[in-house]
């Protein structure tokens, strides 16, 4: 039995369903994909997503997933040298929390928006040198946007660890606007999941009160 719809997701790049258990979307992720395993994830590179409390310094830069804050529109592992194509987040336990919507935007609509509202930003976002990412050790230096097969892709981060040259500094607002202006929101209950293409579309999160413990999958395709 599949629980992900591949060919929406490859389609449109990002799908939502209801899982059995996160060992079937594991077996079923495993079987036609490559699991990335990041710094948080376990042996199975599965990152369980819960509040970790000032302890565990949840409110830095990389960490705010751990806390029960916002999380601003961006791509994940946007300071690695490359980054996973593929996002999966399951709701295990959000019975107890209030709030947290996930936000997503899907970046080929937030530039063909902007193409239209203020195209002179569009080229600026495209430039080599445009903005750098950092993450641990390593470091992205690049464009923000880019165009694959006539389709608006992107790394994007507007967090503490991301730096932009001058021009591209006064094009984020414009850029910005147009990413709010697309954005749509979905409130995931328990069992629920939504996987994204991680260079097509940002997602976010609107900040909770409560418990609530979420399992993260990052993967690409097998080769």
């Amino acid at each position: 039995m599949s629980f992900i719809d591949w060919t929406e997701l490859r389609k449109t790049g990002l799908v939502f369903g209801k899982a059995g258990s996160l060992s079937d979307l594991l077996t079923e992720i495993k079987e036609g994909g490559e699991i990335y395993y990041h710094r948080d994830s376990n042996h199975d590179g599965v990152t369980f997503i819960r509040q970790q409390g000032q302890s565990k310094n949840s409110t830095k830069p990389g960490n705010r997933g751990f806390s029960n804050k916002g999380l601003f529109y961006h791509t994940d592992g946007s300071g690695n040298y490359k980054v996973p194509k593929y996002l999966l987040m399951l709701a295990i336990d959000y019975s107890e929390s209030k709030g947290g919507e996930s936000l997503f935007a899907n970046i080929d609509d937030a530039l063909n928006n902007l193409c239209q509202t203020d195209p002179s930003q569009v080229a600026i976002l495209q430039d080599e040198k445009c903005a750098k990412f950092i993450s641990g050790s390593e470091e992205y230096n690049g464009p923000l946007a880019w165009k694959n097969n006539e389709i608006w892709e992107g790394r994007m981060r507007f967090d503490e660890q991301a730096f932009y040259n001058f021009e591209t500094m006064n094009a984020i607002p414009a850029l910005l606007k147009s990413i709010e202006f697309v954005s749509t929101t979905r409130q995931l209950s328990d069992g629920e999941f939504y996987l994204l293409n991680n260079e097509r579309w940002l997602h976010g999160r609107q900040p909770f009160s409560g418990r609530r413990v979420g399992a993260r999958i990052l993967f690409d395709e097998s080769t």
